[in-house]
Formats: C-alpha cells, sequence, structure tokens
C-alpha cells in the first residue's frame, strides 16, 4: 500500500522531470490508484491492454470536462474535439478511422515523403555552427516541413501553424487554467479557420496531397464531412509535430547517457530500429490517455464508477517487469519489444509509422554527419506539460 502522505501531482516540478519513480512505485503498491483529484490511474502493462479494448470505457471526453460534447455549441475546443476519432467511439469513430486510413495510406503509397533529403537539408544548414538546438533548428523544422508536405500546407505558413499546434495538445489533458483555456480558444479557432480555407479550395481544385485524399475517400455512403476533414488536419498537423520532435530529443538524449549503447549504436547502424524502438518504449513523449467509464466497472478489487475518468499510463506501463526484463534498462538490442506508446489494435495511432520513420531517419541523419555528440549546457530542462515529455531547447555540440 502506499503511504497516507503520497500525492499523485503531475503538475510538479520534480515529477515532470523524471516521473518513472513515482510510475514504479505506482505500479509496485497500488496499479490502481484512485487521486484526492478525482481520477484513477493505472499504471500495469496487462490492465492498461485490457481497458484499451474494454468497450465499457469510453473515448468521449467526461461528462463534467470542459470538452465534453454538451459544450459543443460553447467551446471551440469541444467541437474539434468531439470531432476528431481520439475522443469518439463506435461507430462514429470505426467509419471515420477506416475512411481517414484508407485515404491517409493510400497517398503515402502514392506519394512517399522524402524525410532523408529533408533532414540532410536542414542539418547541412548549420552544419558549421558546431552547436545547434536540436529542437528548434533540427527536430521541429523536420517534423513541421514533413507534416506540412503532407497536408499540402504552403512553406510560409508552417511557423503560424507550429504555434496553434502547441495548443492543441490541451484537448488530450486536464486543462490547467482558465487563461490557457482562453488562449487555447483563441489558437484553436485560428487553427481551425486557417484549414477551412484550406480543405474547400482543395475541394474546388484538388492537390496532391492528403487533403485531397480525404476529399476523395468514399466508403459505400459514407465519407467525411468538411468540418470532420478540417479537424483532423488539425489533429494530424499538431500530433505530427510535437511528439516528433520530442522523440528525436528523447531519443538522443538516451544514446548520449548511454554511451556503451551509443557505440553498439554506431558500430552496428543496421540496429538503428531497435534503438527507435528502445527509445519510445523507455521514454516516450506523450505519457499517457485518458477513459470514461461508462457504467460501473470492477477491475480486480477497485470499483471504478460510471462516469469516472481514468489515466491509462502508457508509459509506464512500458516499464512493467511482468512485461519486460530489466524494463528500467536501456538496452537497444533488446528482442521483445511490444510497447504500446502508440496504443493498440484498433486504438493504435494511425500516423505511428510515419511517426517511427520521421525519428528513424531524424536520428540516422544527425549520427551519420555528427561526431562526438554531447549536451552543452548540461540537462536540458523539460517543457512544464501535463503527461508530456518535451523540451523547448536542447542545445549539442559536435565534431
Amino acid at each position: 500500500m502506499l503511504d497516507k502522505g503520497f500525492f499523485f501531482n503531475p503538475n510538479d516540478i520534480s515529477f515532470i522531470e523524471d516521473p518513472y519513480p513515482t510510475y514504479k512505485l505506482l505500479r509496485e503498491c497500488e496499479p490502481i490508484h484512485k487521486s484526492p483529484m478525482g481520477y484513477w490511474v493505472l499504471t500495469q502493462y496487462s490492465t492498461i491492454l485490457g481497458t484499451l479494448h474494454d468497450k465499457r470505457f469510453s473515448n468521449e471526453p467526461s461528462i463534467y470536462a470542459v470538452l465534453n460534447k454538451k459544450n459543443s455549441t460553447r467551446y471551440i475546443s469541444a467541437k474539434i474535439a468531439n470531432n476528431t476519432i481520439p475522443f469518439q467511439d463506435p461507430p462514429l469513430q470505426k467509419i471515420n478511422r477506416r475512411l481517414i486510413s484508407r485515404a491517409y495510406f493510400s497517398y503515402l503509397k502514392q506519394y512517399p515523403l522524402d524525410i532523408q533529403a529533408t533532414a540532410k537539408e536542414l542539418l547541412f544548414s548549420v552544419l558549421q555552427k558546431g552547436e545547434i538546438d536540436l529542437i528548434q533548428d533540427y527536430a521541429k523544422p523536420l517534423s513541421v516541413k514533413t507534416t506540412s508536405l503532407l497536408l499540402g500546407v504552403p512553406e510560409q505558413d508552417e511557423k503560424k501553424l507550429e504555434a496553434w499546434s502547441e495548443y492543441f495538445f490541451y484537448l488530450f489533458v486536464p486543462i490547467p487554467s482558465q487563461e490557457i483555456l482562453s488562449k487555447m480558444e483563441v489558437a484553436l479557432t485560428e487553427f481551425k479557420q486557417y484549414f477551412e480555407e484550406l480543405v474547400i479550395n482543395r475541394s474546388k481544385d484538388p492537390k496532391n496531397d492528403l487533403i485531397s485524399h480525404l476529399l476523395s475517400v468514399i466508403d459505400g455512403d459514407e465519407r467525411l464531412s468538411i468540418d470532420q476533414i478540417v479537424d483532423t488536419c488539425m489533429l494530424l498537423f499538431a500530433d505530427g509535430v510535437e511528439n516528433i520532435d520530442s522523440s528525436i530529443a528523447n531519443t538522443l538524449l538516451l544514446l548520449i547517457n548511454h554511451p556503451k549503447q551509443f557505440q553498439i549504436l554506431l558500430n552496428n547502424p543496421e540496429l538503428l530500429s531497435s534503438a527507435i524502438e528502445e527509445a519510445l518504449r523507455i521514454d516516450p513523449p506523450a505519457q499517457l490517455i485518458a477513459r470514461i467509464a461508462k457504467e460501473d466497472i470492477l477491475i480486480e478489487d477497485k470499483l471504478i464508477k460510471k462516469n469516472e475518468a481514468v489515466l491509462l499510463v502508457l508509459a509506464a506501463a512500458n516499464r512493467d517487469p511482468v512485461q519486460f526484463t530489466d524494463p528500467d534498462v536501456f538496452n537497444i538490442q533488446r528482442e521483445t519489444n511490444e510497447h504500446i506508446t502508440f496504443g493498440s489494435g484498433k486504438h493504435a495511432c494511425i500516423g505511428g509509422g510515419l511517426a517511427t520513420e520521421q525519428i528513424t531517419v531524424g536520428i540516422k541523419i544527425l549520427i551519420q554527419h555528427l561526431n562526438n555528440i554531447k549536451l552543452k549546457n548540461g540537462m536540458p530542462k523539460r517543457v512544464h506539460r501535463f503527461g508530456h515529455r518535451w523540451f523547448d531547447e536542447f542545445i549539442i555540440k559536435f565534431n
């Protein structure tokens, strides 16, 4: 059992810097934990995997949340959330996911993205510095340009979309303040208006981009509405930027902090894919997802009541010793690595494959062209964000 004084506070600075000791404590002492804040926190792999596939849990926002569908006419944030598949339940979620997946994978098959060329161009433009901000000079521009090419976003618009996308991720966590909600409403309104104009233009004049594929995809009598496509584009842009650049940074930090593993990778470049999967397992950029109980549910000896929120801490599940041997060890030669960073099955992230490709290429180009990579100013500080392992800046030096 946990000590009486224990309080799960994901906004605590020490927790943000290193949440894994807290996850371990919860997993070992109270893997189905009721927070004083009113939500449940799940940390074991098998329980989380089961919950992901349990139809008694809903993706839809809580009835008590700002994002609940009853607030769709009051808050643009609620309207957007309930119009995107991470916040939908079947049958709507199933239909929309099938249509989006069909357009997405059809587009990538027909027009594969040259991520390597983009990565090289970005890195070569800053090589002469001898040091770079990994996030701002390389990883974020790589993810922004890749996602912009995917969606047909003009280069001159990338910066403003990048700024708006930072607010999109507040949809996935408890909104911390009225001030953040107000800024979020402004940003997402502008974000939505931008893609509304772009989608309407593509409906009149199709191009070789994903938006045009989303507009044309049909399954029987089913097709995506303009509004659904607009909000899906916001989701794809935000998800394709924020988590990718942080994954590149998290991966490089793990390699720097584990020089023996780094040297193994340098000597055996065929291990790169394995190294990326291991980094995604041991330090994922998005740590958790939420579900809502649709009815009273008994899990082991804990009763989760109808409408209560449940946080599925994927990052804790990824370090469960029942599932992973030596789970806290960064091992790029790990043979079995069924992490759930991108979810599972029908609830897996559609863009997980492209995300992994970007991270892999991003790291590949770095280690091919930079020697003796080190942190310049010691351990970089994390962004103070609930449920995310992000960096504002990440200064590295090299030869």
